[in-house]
């Protein structure tokens, strides 16, 4: 084995040699990248498999190949073909799951390596129109979620949320790293109005908003009011609300001072996966990445839409909504809650 290595290595040697025979070496070229390999940059294969996408023209367009041919098929964006565009060159791109949006990076500023901000556009594919990402500053790191219905960015170490279906309405998150209560409730008032919910005198007084403790309140948080929890009688009336794609972290209710609790749910608007025990169901949603591989233990679920009505399969049994793409309001039915009969299964998870 060692020496078929020094054969191979020594082979290499006289090669690199033999090329550079007419040239001599020199460490500055060795160090300034002169011999380093050229690739193709700005290059992404497109969802069909049969073509891909690259910048063009000095980083004015973005030009869309057939793999077979190779050959052009057709421009998706270009800066003299936009509504709303208001540079002449481009840095880079972001493309959304659907391929129905791009992010549209410019006026780059590079922090080290890697690290860098910028100022992001939205633009519209099918009606080549373009609007900003955010007119609060540069951003950092913009993602599309996983139905392209939202996109969160990093500004001042802060995360930003921009929900594409309710008017780009753009939410900041946590201030100094910390859960924001005030701006979570804001993006909430924005799906309120978007499905004509009154913000009456008891909602303004009583509505809270959570992110379990765990600082990824786009996928993992909530929003609710108790319109009543009577331990005397032991009965309880909840409305859950819920992001787009966000879920409650998964739980489960143990008797405490009061018997283990049971709980019913009925769709109110938008649309719930229902999670619970039994056989895995096939074809499930993608589930948040801070939660799927640890803290996920059920794999069952049903698609709930307005309307219909679910209740908990077995007392104690561990159980969590997750909303469509649309959020959802769900009302929820239940014998008294105590929070000293609730667990979670993520240990990190709170109140």
């Amino acid at each position: 084995m060692t020496k078929k290595f020094l054969t191979i290595l020594t082979a290499g040697l006289l090669t690199m040699l033999g090329a550079t025979a007419a040239e001599q070496l020199d460490i500055r070229k060795i160090t300034n990248g002169t011999y380093s390999a050229h690739g193709v940059g700005g290059m992404r294969s497109m969802n069909d498999g049969e073509h891909y996408m690259m910048i063009g023209g000095g980083g004015t367009c973005l030009v869309r190949y057939a793999f077979n041919t190779g050959e052009v098929v057709d421009t998706l964006f270009a800066v003299d073909n936009t509504r709303g565009c208001d540079f002449k060159y481009f840095d880079g791109y972001i493309m959304s799951p659907a391929e129905d949006r791009i992010l549209i990076q410019t006026k780059t500023n590079y922090i080290y390596r890697h690290s860098f901000t910028a100022e992001y556009y939205i633009y519209d594919v099918r009606n080549k129109t373009m609007v900003p990402l955010s007119a609060g500053g540069p951003q950092q790191v913009p993602s599309f979620s996983p139905d392209g219905k939202m996109i969160a960015f990093v500004r001042d170490n802060n995360i930003h949320l921009v929900k594409l279906m309710f008017g780009n309405s753009e939410s900041q998150v946590t201030t100094d790293g910390k859960f924001n209560e005030d701006v979570a409730k804001k993006a909430f008032l924005d799906m309120f109005e978007h499905y004509g919910i009154p913000f009456t005198p008891f909602l303004e007084e009583n509505f809270w908003v959570n992110d379990f403790g765990l600082g990824d309140f786009e996928h993992v948080g909530m929003g609710g009011v108790f319109w009543i929890n009577n331990p005397d009688f032991r009965y309880f009336g909840h409305e859950i609300y819920l992001l787009p794609n966000q879920m409650i972290v998964e739980h489960y209710h143990v008797a405490s001072d009061y018997a283990a609790k049971h709980e019913s749910w009925q769709v109110r608007n938008g649309w719930v996966y229902n999670f619970g025990i039994g056989e895995p169901t096939p074809n499930p949603p993608a589930l948040p990445e801070s939660q799927k591989d640890k803290f996920i233990t059920v794999s069952n679920f049903h698609i709930r839409k307005v309307g219909d009505i679910s209740a908990l399969q077995q007392i104690e049994s561990r159980h969590f909504l997750m909303a469509g793409d649309e959020g959802a309001v769900v009302t929820e039915y239940g014998t008294f809650h105590d929070n000293d009969g609730l667990r979670f299964t993520n240990p990190d998870a709170s109140l």
